[in-house]
Formats: C-alpha cells, sequence, structure tokens
C-alpha cells in the first residue's frame, strides 16, 4: 500500500520575503504581495471599511472560514465536575449552552488571506453589536456560500442560541480530517502542527498573557491574533482535505 503525503503550507509574508531575496527577486515582491495575509480588528470605528472590504472580497471566496470566541457568563460548577477527567485536564470544557459571543472572525479572498475580527464583548474596546455579525452570516447564506469551521457542532449552537440562524450544510474541517485519515487527533491546533507545521497559540496563553479570566477581560487588540488564526487555519486545512478528498474519490 502507498500512503501518498499531501504538503501545503499556510501563506506567510516573511518566509515568502526571505526566500526570494535568498534567490534576488525580493524586487518583484510586489506581485504577490496581495495574496498575503492581513488581519483587522473591527470596531465600531472601522465597521464601513472592513463591510466595503469584505463587499468587494465576497465574490472571490469559495467558502468563508469562521470562528468565534465565546465567554461563560454562568460558569456553572456541576457542569464543569460532570466532565471525563481527561477534558477537564487538558482544560477545554467549554459550556456551549451558556456560551456568549465575545468576537467572530470570517476570512476572505481568493488565497484565503485576509482575517477581520468582530469585536463584541472585549473590554476597552469600541464593540461593535452582535447583530452585525447576524448580518454578515446571514449575506454569506444568501450568497449561497459555504460557512466552514472546525467542529460545526459548536458554532451552530452559538448561533442558533445567540442569533436565533440556522447554518445551513457548514464545512467542518473535523468530520473532512477524519475522511482523510480517521486515526489521526481531530483538535484544530494538533492538525495544524502536523499538517502546517504551525504552532498556534492557545486560549490559556492568551488569558495567562493578558491576566485575564475570560475573553471579556482581554482588549480587540490584545485578541486579535488568536482571535483571527482559527478561521484563517480551517479555511487553509478545508482547501486542502478538500483536494486530497477529490483524488482519494471520498
Amino acid at each position: 500500500k502507498i500512503t501518498p503525503v499531501y504538503y501545503k503550507r499556510l501563506p506567510n509574508a516573511d518566509t515568502i520575503f526571505k526566500i526570494m531575496k535568498m534567490t534576488g527577486t525580493d524586487d518583484q515582491y510586489n506581485l504577490i504581495s496581495h495574496w498575503m495575509p492581513t488581519q483587522m480588528l473591527v470596531t465600531e470605528s472601522t465597521l464601513d471599511q472592513a463591510f466595503l472590504e469584505i463587499n468587494n472580497l465576497m465574490s472571490e471566496t469559495g467558502i468563508i472560514p469562521f470562528d468565534y470566541e465565546t465567554y461563560d457568563p454562568l460558569k456553572h460548577r456541576p457542569f464543569n465536575e460532570a466532565m471525563p477527567a481527561t477534558q477537564k485536564a487538558k482544560g477545554d470544557y467549554v459550556d456551549v449552552l451558556s456560551s456568549e459571543i465575545a468576537g467572530a472572525s470570517f476570512t476572505f479572498g481568493s488565497n484565503l488571506q485576509h482575517t477581520y475580527y468582530f469585536s463584541v464583548a472585549h473590554k476597552d474596546t469600541d464593540n461593535l453589536s452582535k447583530s452585525v455579525i447576524a448580518d454578515i452570516i446571514n449575506e454569506v447564506i444568501e450568497q449561497g456560500k459555504p460557512l466552514c469551521v472546525h467542529n460545526a457542532s459548536f458554532e451552530e449552537q452559538v448561533t442558533k442560541q445567540c442569533l436565533d440562524i440556522l447554518i445551513p450544510e457548514p464545512w467542518d474541517t473535523r468530520i473532512m480530517a477524519s475522511y482523510v485519515d480517521e486515526n489521526e487527533e481531530s483538535g484544530l491546533k494538533s492538525i495544524s502542527q502536523r499538517v502546517f507545521h504551525y504552532e498556534q497559540e492557545t486560549y490559556s496563553q492568551v488569558m495567562e498573557k493578558a491576566g485575564a479570566a475570560d475573553m471579556r477581560d482581554v482588549t480587540g487588540e490584545q485578541v486579535l491574533s488568536y482571535g483571527c488564526d482559527d478561521a484563517f487555519v480551517s479555511g487553509h486545512l478545508a482547501h486542502l482535505f478538500y483536494i486530497t478528498m477529490k483524488l482519494e474519490n471520498t
């Protein structure tokens, strides 16, 4: 049996520029710079600019990766105590039913390179109403484009309970990963490390760095990079997995 190995790397401006400099072609960087990743914190003051850019990018974007950052206002201890010890030990317990939206990220572009983080409940930030998130999701649905997430059951449930929207047939990279290799770990950070050799920042690292108890204690600027990362990575995983599944007829 021959098992093919598929390679893909996340677009990285620093890496690309170093390679071009090494080969003496760095003066041509401007020809490809528009495919390199960008991140934008969207607040009340930048909302109009973000919508203008997103409207221009929507037509060239095939799937729309997105991700929520949430907080738990309830923090119901018995729920946590009832979780399996393995999950509690990893510190990744999330009570989906009481989760509220702190922010949401969406990635657009022909190279899935432009990620926008919409701040809803971060401290010291010119926050938006969560209805803005609903407007974007509804627009994507109306355009007939699939929303892409890792572990869609979380985003679907949060979207329904917080925005009263049902997401039709999202692309779930957790499920796609099981079609590519059913024996691999399903966590996004472990997959991105294995597939992309890319180290993602963790929730606990963000909390520790900001001295925060939950997402409400972190500013929009402090969470921007972390908040954009999951949507960006999920989109590129979906691209790789889609090609792999097509080639393998799965």
